[in-house]
């Protein structure tokens, strides 16, 4: 319950007009303070209109939300595939949107309005909603938001759309040097604003930019230096020549890096990545590329090599997390080396929890089966936990005493019959034997078992054992191994079985009936 208060989730215009409902009435007529409880917003434009000076307007939305601390508006025309980043739609940010974020000019202390503005840790910034005329008109708008009250305590900026005026404009201009020149300087004017604009922010630490050509190779060494969180989705501008020089110099105190779907970048930045990230705790990659065109298969990675054998990759000692996906385009060779180099930097990735890695090679399938069995069984015998019984711990009884206990069971009372019963010879017999089984494990437990010896000398022996030491294997902490080695393409759609069954027939029953040899 607590996690919808704090982000309540807003799926229809029906929700948002009795949420603000509810966030205009005073608290004190509630039985929850729904004002105080709210901290983060996302808000999906394709169900919300948003419109300015009508009751479901964002002012009004948020106005008295003291504890706002995340705002994110999204469309669905930016995520994955990714392949409408041109189309347009008429929202743009509102000028009452910024305005509900200052207090109000009737607020009352009494009715629990919001006294303070609010102050922001995390904002996302939509070029599809940038538009002339508007309250935000470009990045020098934005850098003029983000130096606000509101805004300077920005910890994560997002940026979701936003190109370079070459990619943008590139198709109405004609190729011609001047034109060229023109659009060079436009780009270098956008990538100095860019960088001007997370300048003004001087708390920030995490950093996040998705289908943006913005981001590039002059843009990488203006980003501020002290990140600790840097997510690149969908950006085919980067390459791992340029982000390798950005990591020499920026990325001393990165903790997390999230590298989704850029065309352009390989792996070979992971020579670099053990001296350049010594902070480094998470690193995630997926590299599943998706079509610029509906119906051309243009998915292919631009470089030619994910990785070459001599590019032996460097892991950062604090590394938690190791996650990457659709690894392609290497030689089994590369594919051994990079495995190999998890197993040799065993010692220092002591940290280390969650290792998982997904490739495919492109050799005979009785290789590839080689390969993926010795390296399934190898790094999980490096990393994973091994699975130890918890200790049985059980309270120790005081050794009973046998001597009184033989008294008493072999004196019999001067009351009892000359003849014992069949009933209490059993139990002499009984006891008798507990008593030998007792005498037996206190025995076993005084004599040392015999060792095994496999015919070879003492000193070999010996030196057998100094071997395993010095070469004992660091590591075994991971909660999760997982590693998966096949030759399937990576696809924007994955089918599985499901997707191969019968509809409902008309008898109700799911999927395919029974073949009964008819």
């Amino acid at each position: 319950m607590t996690v919808l208060y704090r982000n309540p989730p807003i799926t229809s215009e029906h929700n948002l007009f009795t949420l603000i409902t509810l966030l205009r009435r005073p608290p004190s007529r509630l039985m929850f303070n729904y004002r105080a409880r709210i901290r983060s917003l996302h808000l999906d434009l394709s169900v919300l209109s948003l419109t300015t000076n009508t009751y479901t307007s964002s002012q009004n939305l948020i106005q008295n939300l003291a504890q706002l601390s995340d705002v994110a508006i999204v469309h669905p025309l930016d995520k994955p595939p990714y392949r409408s980043l041109d189309a347009t739609i008429r929202w743009h940010y509102p000028e009452d949107l910024f305005r509900g974020l200052q207090v109000a000019e009737d607020a009352s202390e009494a009715l629990m309005d919001k006294t303070k503005p609010t102050r922001l840790t995390s904002w996302t910034w939509n070029e599809r909603f940038v538009k002339p005329g508007t309250h935000v008109e470009g990045l020098a708008s934005i850098r003029q938001i983000h130096l606000g009250e509101n805004f300077n305590s920005l910890r994560r900026v997002k940026f979701v759309n936003f190109q370079l005026p070459s990619v943008r404009d590139g198709g109405s201009v004609r190729k011609s040097e001047e034109a060229f020149a023109a659009l060079h300087a436009k780009d270098q004017e956008h990538t100095q604003l860019m960088a001007d604009a997370l300048a003004a922010l001087p708390h920030l630490t995490h950093v996040a930019f998705e289908s943006s050509t913005s981001v590039n190779t002059e843009l990488l060494p203006l980003l501020p230096r002290g990140l600790k969180s840097l997510e690149l989705i969908n950006c085919w501008e980067i390459t791992s020549e340029s982000f390798s020089s950005f990591l020499l110099t920026h990325g001393h105190s990165l903790e997390s890096l999230e590298l989704h779907s850029n065309q352009a970048l390989n792996l070979s930045f992971l020579t670099t990545l053990g001296k350049a990230c010594p902070c480094l705790a998470e690193l995630r990659m997926n590299l599943l590329y998706y079509r610029h065109h509906e119906f051309l298969d243009d998915s292919d990675p631009f470089y030619d090599n994910l990785l070459l054998e001599h590019e032996i990759p460097s892991w950062p000692p604090r590394l938690r997390v190791l996650d990457m996906e659709n690894l392609r385009g290497w030689s089994a060779g590369a594919a051994t080396m990079f495995f190999q180099s998890l197993v040799d930097s065993a010692a220092n990735l002591r940290d280390l929890r969650h290792l998982s890695v997904k490739a495919m090679i492109d050799i005979p399938w009785r290789e590839r089966s080689g390969i993926r069995q010795g390296w399934q069984d190898k790094l999980t015998k490096v990393f994973l936990r091994p699975l130890v019984p918890p200790a049985r711990l059980t309270s120790i009884r005081r050794p009973a005493a046998k001597d009184s206990a033989k008294q008493k069971v072999l004196a019999p009372s001067d009351n009892s019959s000359a003849g014992p019963s069949r009933r209490s010879s059993r139990l002499k017999e009984d006891s008798a034997a507990a008593e030998a089984r007792e005498d037996m494990q206190s025995l076993r437990n005084q004599v040392p078992l015999p060792v095994r010896t496999s015919g070879r000398s003492a000193n070999t022996q010996a030196a057998d054992d100094e071997a395993d030491s010095n070469n004992a294997i660091v590591g075994g902490l991971c909660e999760v191994v997982e590693i998966v080695i096949d030759n399937q393409k990576p696809r924007e759609q994955q089918f599985g079985m499901e997707d191969f069954l019968d509809e409902m027939d008309t008898s109700g029953s799911e999927g395919d009936a029974e073949w009964n040899g008819r």
